[in-house]
């Protein structure tokens, strides 16, 4: 599994609770919130761990930039824990933090903060494009648990917007804080989950497709649910096959930076297994249809230096966090 998030600059300062997954929990869930502050908040309310209440990534909607605070491999404690509200909930969660406000209320009170009803159609690009990567590289499913349009979340921990447990143990799409079981927050107020999942999925679909239009790619066809559409069938491939299919893995995983010590044959041997393991969750016995495609747009990227972040006033930055909701 990808431990980092593609251009984000990592500080490394979050606690880091254990893997995650973790205790038990066998899904992975994507939760969005917002900060309720004007800047990056520093994260540090206990003294005993510092950045124990840490997201794995803070992002500025209005410049782009996202900081990462832990590995993505691991997990952070960004809600209430089990121990308090008997529900696992950073056990099986990427949490993304938004700097920006649900309460209208207090976002009105200064120029500088940003409400997310006055998000921007790029602001909302962004986050779609949060979430298609991480429905490409990590488990997450393009799906929704999002309050009634144009409705807010709310801070009951009893609300009926929230998921029970049961659809919170089986659920691998995105959601906010308002949605987790046993929290009170109301994060991340009227932000349209759905706009994002809508906009995430035609970015795939567009990603398909510019794969499609390559010749190597033109054979591709997955087999795997949740995969990327429009990719040719050569899938699944299993340790120790040995075919053309095989070979074609290997270039681009070797484009991706995960394969350096093996030979471009066409057998599925140890070194392309370990290559996969290092790469995604689950089996490395077996590479899917979507794996693949993860794969090539890995070796894509890698050909393709990241844009340096756009400068931004950094006033904002330099204040303390103001309180959460």
């Amino acid at each position: 599994m990808i431990e980092e998030y593609p251009g984000a600059e990592f500080l490394g300062d979050g606690h880091e609770w254990g893997p995650l997954p973790d205790r038990g929990m066998t899904t992975l869930a994507l939760v969005y919130h917002t900060t309720e502050t004007t800047g990056r908040p520093s994260y540090t309310k206990d003294p005993e761990f510092p950045g124990g209440t840490s997201p794995h990534l803070t992002i500025d909607p209005r410049t782009g930039q996202i900081w990462q605070h832990a590995s993505l491999a691991r997990r952070v404690g960004a809600m209430k824990g089990s121990s308090v509200t008997g529900i696992p909930a950073n056990d099986k969660s990427f949490q993304i933090e938004w700097i920006c406000y649900s309460d209208k209320n207090i976002a009105d009170g200064s120029s500088s903060r940003l409400w997310v009803g006055h998000w921007t159609d790029e602001m909302y690009e962004l986050a779609a494009e949060v979430m298609a990567w991480f429905v490409m590289h990590a488990g997450i499913v393009l799906e929704v648990h999002a309050p009634p349009l144009g409705k807010s979340w709310v801070s009951d921990s009893t609300s009926s917007l929230r998921m029970g447990r049961d659809d919170w143990f089986a659920f691998r799409g995105l959601t906010a804080h308002g949605g987790v079981p046993g929290q009170t927050h109301w994060d991340t107020g009227v932000m349209d989950l759905r706009r994002i999942r809508d906009e995430a999925a035609e970015m795939i679909d567009a990603t398909a497709a510019d794969f499609d239009a390559t010749d190597d790619v033109a054979m591709l066809r997955v087999t795997d649910a949740g995969a990327p559409p429009g990719i040719a069938k050569m899938f699944p491939l299993v340790h120790g096959d040995q075919s053309e299919d095989v070979r074609f893995i290997k270039r681009f995983a070797k484009d991706a930076g995960l394969l350096r010590r093996a030979s471009m044959n066409d057998l599925y041997d140890d070194d392309l297994r370990d290559a996969i393991a290092s790469r995604f969750l689950g089996n490395p016995n077996r590479i899917s249809g979507s794996q693949a495609a993860a794969l090539i747009q890995d070796a894509i990227r890698r050909r393709m230096p990241l844009a340096d972040p756009v400068d931004a006033e950094t006033d904002h930055l330099t204040r303390g966090p103001e309180p959460d909701l």
